[in-house]
């Protein structure tokens, strides 16, 4: 079975789900395209896969390019080469360092708005999603209170740039070791109740509300597919619901269940 085989049998099995089909994950970095980054090349496959999803599923969504940062030379190579013909959003995945905080991705958002006005086609609106971000509390600068507080703030963040769909990265530590950078991005700890990420959600979402109403956003929280997920309590929607008392942020949150796959006691209540 060819790649373009395989795809059209996922976009039969599939659609009609609400699903999104994203081009790639982070192919800005060699870790994820060998032997070195190439933007043509992979503006070239990447459409390749739009012309087959627009025939065989056109209500499809399709996005990318999932770049680590907001990379603006890969992205404007995608641009030039016709790609928002063919993506319904850009997607990003807007890491910061440690020190810098969620706000900082402010000026680089424009910069990317900008770029996308530019090149999409005539009356096409292409939004922006931050695909995957997050925090690791081992990170020299960060702890695990400030780690809570971001998690909020970027939410928020990403509401008031107009990014309408967040990916937290991620849902729950990947490993045991502790002083694994990519195990500490989602640890669920014994914090404070003023730590925890649902009371700084609240308490932002409470000051935020003051300056407007925002609506239409969707909340997900990803984990790696190569680490069990060790959770062991029940999670409702409304715990990981940045909201206010005045009821001025609405929105909802999308839990992927496939999340819990490994878990024997984590359920999730719908």
């Amino acid at each position: 079975m060819t790649g373009k085989s395989r795809l059209l049998a996922a976009l039969k099995h599939f659609q009609g789900h609400a699903l999104l089909w994203e081009m790639w994950n982070e192919p800005n970095i060699k870790q994820f395209w060998m032997p070195s980054p190439n933007a043509v090349d992979y503006s070239k496959l990447a459409i390749e896969v739009g012309k087959a999803i627009r025939s065989a599923a056109p209500q499809e969504r399709y996005i990318g390019p999932a770049t680590s940062r907001i990379d603006m030379p890969f992205l404007e190579v995608c641009f030039k080469a016709g790609l928002l013909k063919y993506w319904d959003a850009v997607s990003v995945h807007p890491y910061r360092r440690a020190k810098q905080d969620p706000e900082s991705t402010a000026e680089e958002y424009a910069k990317l708005r900008a770029m996308i006005a530019r090149y999409a086609p005539k009356s096409k609106l292409v939004p922006i999603y931050s695909g995957e971000w997050g925090y690791s509390d081992i990170s020299t600068g960060l702890n695990a209170g400030l780690q809570g507080q971001y998690l909020a703030r970027q939410w928020l963040h990403n509401i008031a740039s107009g990014v309408t769909l967040s990916i937290w990265y991620d849902w729950h530590d990947g490993g045991a070791d502790d002083y694994v950078l990519e195990f500490a991005r989602g640890k669920q700890k014994k914090l404070a109740p003023s730590h925890s990420p649902r009371n700084r959600a609240t308490k932002s979402s409470s000051n935020f509300s003051k300056t407007g109403t925002v609506s239409n956003f969707t909340i997900i929280c990803e984990t790696s597919c190569l680490y069990p997920i060790l959770h062991t309590g029940n999670l409702t929607r409304q715990d990981l619901h940045p909201h206010s008392a005045s009821g001025s942020i609405h929105g909802r949150v999308s839990l992927p269940t496939e999340c819990f796959h490994n878990s024997r006691k984590g359920r999730i209540t719908r």
